[in-house]
């Protein structure tokens, strides 16, 4: 599946907690970052408009190989309820092969081999689409490649059915099914969904998932109004050559699906999913909130809390739970698409071992949490290390093509977040972030926790099977407004 998918990191991270137990698995102390001397500020790249709509933005003095990306803005929340991961699977169908050419003798990954270059799919969950890199005098080839992927699919069905059933037995044979459904309640329950919100493709939706399917969704999610291109270390294509490029860009469908209708958590909830066999003696707790998404006012903030709460050595999280725990809880910021223009997001929080050390450790970090911003728990040299941090990595993104498109594509898509992290900022960041009243608690387990969980909050009871219904939604919310 696709390179930057995020559900990999927090599967492995909860996994590796159920079978190393308490084990120490942390080194006393973590590598300091690199002492970086102070860069300029990053400068805008300016950004123009296709007679599509397509934004458009270059740097040809970037350091490294040519790079560019055709990114458009789609993630989980983007996917049809019944087919999670669709959006993903999207752009990984999509370099099996391309209209006009043999897909066993000229498919994407060997013209872009022939032409010293490589191409791959990207789904971070803010962005999905399509990266391809290289020599710089090949720039021209690899770009005509990369529309030829994003707008002329072929999606060879017997390439494709392979590929569906080989992606089918891979989750199979990972064993992290159960993981990424709790996860996938959280993020759920996180948003006012109501149901579970996969952060990837899943074992049903390859099943399910057909080339009609494939199709439709893909003519839905690579629309210009809504993509950019970021060329790095190469002029961008003139507007003649762009409008050629574009001339077979395809219709999005007649008829587009509902948005989601998403609400704000009114009041904790509490949801148990019920697991025979060997999570009698292990299980995995989770804590999930709402949190702004990559772009919004007060996401950048929201980051360098998370930086203060993941400095695992010696740090604040690993104070309450010890190191190997606070491997596995550290809190983190998981993207999941855009609404309408609005990106939506979400923070996560996990435990993972024996059923009652798993909770108290929980419940040690909820409410280290959500006392930060009332009593002003960050301290202004704690705010200027986390901005210290912050600076550093995005100096060491601006030094890597991959992670220099992807952000490129986020600022002209969504504009940059500049707003400093301040110790006062990052306290009411944090009183927002972490709120009581706006959480839910997701554990995995035996029917004996529930009494342990009912203490916490009103249970919903939930299968570990995918295609099983959700229990009545037990969350109030207050339905949300137009998309800012």
């Amino acid at each position: 599946m696709s390179q930057t998918s995020q559900r990999f990191a927090w599967a492995l991270g909860l996994t590796l907690g159920l079978s190393l137990g308490g084990c120490a698995t942390v080194p006393p102390t973590l590598p300091a970052l690199p002492v970086l001397k102070p860069d300029a500020p990053a400068t805008a790249l300016p950004i123009e408009v296709s007679p599509r709509g397509l934004k458009v933005t270059s740097d040809p003095t970037a350091p490294g190989q040519f790079m560019a990306g055709l990114l458009f803005r789609g993630g989980p929340i983007n996917d049809p309820p019944s087919l999670p991961g669709l959006t993903e699977w999207v752009a990984e169908a999509a370099l099996l092969g391309t209209v006009g050419r043999d897909s066993a003798t000229e498919g994407p990954h060997q013209r872009a081999l022939a032409l010293g270059g490589s191409i791959e799919s990207v789904a971070t969950g803010a962005l999905v689409g399509w990266l391809v890199s290289g020599p710089a005098e090949s720039a021209d080839g690899l770009t005509d490649l990369l529309f030829e992927v994003a707008l002329r699919p072929s999606f060879p069905a017997s390439r494709t059915s392979m590929a569906i059933t080989r992606n089918r037995d891979s989750l199979d044979t990972q064993g992290d099914a159960v993981v990424e459904r709790a996860i996938a309640i959280a993020l759920g329950q996180a948003v006012g969904l109501g149901r579970p919100l996969y952060m990837g493709p899943t074992k049903g939706m390859f099943e399910r998932v057909t080339l009609a399917h494939t199709e439709r969704h893909w003519r839905t999610i690579v629309q210009p109004e809504v993509g950019v291109l970021v060329v790095l270390g190469a002029s961008a294509p003139t507007i003649g050559t762009l409008t050629e490029l574009e001339r077979i860009w395809p219709d999005a469908p007649s008829k587009r699906a509902e948005a989601p209708k998403l609400c704000t958590p009114q009041g904790r909830s509490a949801h148990l999913m019920v697991t025979p066999g060997s999570f009698g003696e292990h299980t995995i707790a989770l804590w999930g909130g709402r949190a702004p998404g990559l772009g919004e006012s007060g996401r950048r903030v929201a980051q360098a809390v998370m930086i203060h709460l993941d400095s695992r050595a010696g740090g604040p999280v690993e104070a309450l739970v010890g190191a190997a725990q606070a491997r596995r809880s550290s809190p983190d910021i998981i993207d999941l698409g855009h609404i309408e223009g609005r990106p939506i997001a979400a923070a996560l929080v996990g435990a993972a071992g024996p059923p009652e050390r798993a909770l108290a450790d929980l419940d040690r970090v909820d409410r280290f949490l959500s006392g930060i911003g009332p009593a002003q728990g960050v301290k202004p040299e704690q705010a200027q290390e986390a901005e210290r941090r912050m600076q550093g990595q995005a100096q060491l993104r601006r030094h890597r093509p991959f992670h220099g498109v992807l952000q490129r594509a986020i600022e002209a898509l969504g504009g940059a977040d500049g707003q400093q992290a301040s110790a006062e900022a990052m306290n009411a960041a944090a009183t927002e972030l972490f709120a009581p009243w706006r959480s839910s608690l997701v554990l995995v387990g035996s029917m004996d926790l529930r009494n342990a969980l009912e203490e916490r909050a009103k249970v919903a009871v939930w299968s570990e099977e995918e295609e099983s219904r959700p229990p009545e939604t037990l969350i109030r919310c207050v339905s949300e407004g137009a998309p800012r």
